[in-house]
C-alpha cells in the first residue's frame, strides 16, 4: 500500500468515526454542549474529506482550493469543540458577542488558504501534478491561526477542568478523560508544525483524533459525557 493510499484510508476511518459519534450524540437529550459537539464532528469530517481529496488530486490548483476546505474543517472543529467544553462546564458564561468575535479568525483563514492571497497563511505553495501532499512554508497569518486554535482549545479545556475539579468524582473522571482526548491531537500537531519529527508533508493530527473519538465514544456510551 502506498503512502497516499494508507493516508486516505486512515482519513476515511476518522471520517466514519466522527459521523458515528455525531449520530450517537444526536440521539440523546438536547442538553448544553450537544449541538456544538455535533458541529465539531462535522468540522472534523470536512477536514478529513478535504485532506483526502487533496492527497488524491493530481491538479495543483485543485489542491490549493481544497486547502481552504481543510482549514475550514479545522476551524469549525476547533471552535465548536471549544464551545462545547465551555457549555459543559456551565460557567463562566461567554457572551454571544464574544463568541462571534472569537469565530472571525476561523472565517478569514480558510478564505486566505483557498485563494493563496499574498501567501499570508501558506507561502511558496507548490503541489506536484500527481497524487500526494503539497508543500508550503508558514506565512505570518499561520502563526496567528495557530495561536487562535491552541488558545481556544487549551483555554476552554482549562476552564472545564477547573470547574470539574470542584464537582463529585464522576465529573472529575470525565474531566480527566477530556484532558487526554484533547491533549493527543494538540501534541501531535505541535510535533508536526515544530518539525520535531520528520513526517514529510503528511500531517498526523487528524489520525490522532481517532484516539479522541474513541475516548469520547466511551464517554457518550458509558460515562454519559454529553448527557452529563
Amino acid at each position: 500500500m502506498t503512502h497516499v493510499a494508507a493516508a486516505v484510508t486512515g482519513l476515511a476511518v476518522v471520517t466514519a468515526s466522527s459521523a458515528a459519534l455525531a449520530v450517537m450524540a444526536g440521539t440523546g437529550r438536547p442538553l448544553p454542549g450537544r449541538n456544538a459537539f455535533i458541529a465539531g464532528c462535522a468540522g472534523l469530517a470536512v477536514w478529513c474529506v478535504s485532506l483526502g481529496a487533496q492527497l488524491l488530486s493530481t491538479d495543483p490548483e485543485v489542491k490549493q482550493r481544497l486547502g481552504g476546505g481543510i482549514y475550514l474543517g479545522i476551524c469549525v472543529a476547533v471552535y465548536s469543540l471549544s464551545r462545547c467544553l465551555i457549555q459543559l462546564a456551565g460557567r463562566p458564561r461567554v457572551a454571544r458577542a464574544a463568541w462571534i468575535a472569537l469565530a472571525l479568525p476561523g472565517v478569514v483563514t480558510p478564505v486566505l488558504v483557498a485563494t493563496g492571497w499574498r501567501g499570508l497563511v501558506l507561502r511558496g505553495f507548490t503541489a506536484p501534478a500527481a497524487q500526494g501532499p503539497p508543500h508550503s512554508e508558514s506565512g505570518p497569518w499561520f502563526f496567528l491561526h495557530t495561536v487562535w486554535a491552541y488558545g481556544l482549545l487549551a483555554g476552554s479545556l482549562l476552564i472545564f477542568v477547573v470547574v470539574a475539579q470542584r464537582a463529585p468524582g464522576g465529573l472529575r473522571r470525565q474531566a480527566h478523560l477530556l484532558a487526554f482526548v484533547v491533549a493527543a491531537p494538540l501534541l501531535a500537531n505541535l510535533v508536526f508544525v515544530s518539525g520535531l519529527a520528520t513526517m514529510g508533508d503528511y500531517d498526523p493530527t487528524p489520525y490522532t483524533v481517532v484516539l479522541s473519538l474513541a475516548g469520547l465514544g466511551w464517554g457518550l456510551r458509558r460515562a454519559r459525557l454529553i448527557d452529563g
